[in-house]
Formats: C-alpha cells, sequence, structure tokens
C-alpha cells in the first residue's frame, strides 16, 4: 500500500502494509523538482511526466485472487492509440497483471483495462465508461482465476471471464506509472492486494477516499 504522499524531494514511496516493499523512483522530477505534486486528496499525489519516470518495487507476490485500487487524475486522456500502465506485476517468468488507462486514439479512450498474461496470450477485460478528466478517480481491478472485473469510482463496470488464468511463476517486480509511462497525470493511494475484494469493498474505498 502506497500513499504516495510524501511531497518535497523524497525518492521513495514508502509502503504502509505488513509487508514493508518501499518503492523507489527513477526518471525525471517533473514537478518543480520533484516527484510529488501538492493538491490532491492527499496532502501530495505522484508526479508522473509519461516520458521516463515511474517507482518500482521488488518482492510482491501476486496470486490468482487478486485486487489493484488506486486514484488518478488526469487533465485530458493521453495521446496514442494503445494504453499507459498505471500499474504492474510483472515477473522473471514473463507473468504480468496490470491495470492500464486506454489512449485518446484508441477505441475505447479513456477506460480502464484490467489483464494478465496466462502464458501464452494477454487476457483482459475493459471497462465499460471513460473516466472523468481534471479530478481524482478511484480505479480498481479484480482477478479471480479466469474472472477480471474492471472498477469505476467503486462501481464495477463490465468485466467477465477470459482464457486461462495468470502465470504467477518467477520473481516479481511490481511498477507503478510504468514500464510504458503514464503521463502526464498524478496517481495516489495505490494499493494491492492478494485476495478478490468484494464490490462492497471496492465501494468503501472510494467513499473513504485516499488514505495515508
Amino acid at each position: 500500500w502506497w500513499p504516495l504522499n510524501e511531497g518535497g524531494a523524497a525518492t521513495t514511496a514508502i509502503d504502509y502494509s505488513t509487508n514493508a516493499l518501499n518503492a523507489t523512483w527513477a526518471g525525471t522530477q517533473s514537478c518543480t523538482g520533484s516527484y510529488y505534486t501538492a493538491g490532491g486528496v492527499l496532502a501530495y499525489s505522484g508526479c508522473f511526466n509519461g516520458t521516463d519516470n515511474d517507482l518500482t518495487a521488488t518482492g510482491v507476490t501476486p496470486q490468482s485472487a487478486y485486487s489493484i485500487s488506486l486514484w488518478v487524475n488526469v487533465a485530458s486522456i493521453p495521446g496514442g492509440s494503445g494504453s499507459k500502465t498505471l500499474f504492474t506485476n510483472q515477473s522473471t517468468t514473463g507473468g504480468n497483471i496490470f491495470l492500464a488507462l486506454s489512449e485518446s486514439g484508441s477505441g475505447a479512450p479513456g477506460a480502464i483495462v484490467c489483464g494478465f498474461w496466462n502464458g501464452s496470450s494477454y487476457e483482459s477485460q475493459l471497462a465499460l465508461i471513460a473516466i472523468s478528466t481534471g479530478s481524482f478517480q478511484q480505479l480498481g481491478c479484480t482477478f479471480f482465476g479466469s474472472t477480471i472485473t474492471p472498477y469505476v469510482n467503486g462501481v464495477a463496470s463490465g468485466g467477465g471471464a477470459v482464457s486461462g488464468t495468470a502465470l504467477l511463476t518467477g520473481t516479481w517486480t511490481t511498477t507503478i506509472g510504468g514500464p510504458n509511462y503514464f503521463g502526464p497525470g498524478d496517481i495516489e493511494d495505490v494499493r494491492s492486494y492478494n485476495a478478490t475484494l468484494l464490490g462492497s469493498q471496492m465501494a468503501t474505498i472510494h467513499v473513504t477516499g485516499p488514505q495515508s
């Protein structure tokens, strides 16, 4: 659980869960010489430039029941025809579990994509609605075996069964804002769970708001 509320000259994002897997910034400090910007829902949020900065942590080991939640703010949907990764877990054997934002030139601009690599192909589900711009939005994904459900502001949006299950072998690295560099925009209160959150639990995270 990384609130991203350090601010100032900090180059490490503290993991406030019992795992204590702190994340390290890399790339350009794009907000007045800092990796953080003031004025989010929390006092600070992570500032991502869309070019070369992200956060990484090692040691997270996802399971077949898994969930992601984070808050994001963009002034506009990033350009391009693919997607920008907000959060990913990548293993040394090719496994990948991710939450991404569809770019403006894609078939569903501004919709989030939740997915994984099953050992032979990427499998994903697309949210049915686009996120709003200009304010923080809570986005989430839940994974339960071969079922993937995207969430927007605490409400399930689309989702369903896909082919296979996530490849869960190897050593894992968590990346926030990469590896294909989300931005420009801000992220805060990033959480991952080795459990499939219920809809009511995602709704509670949204109602409660970002925590630090």
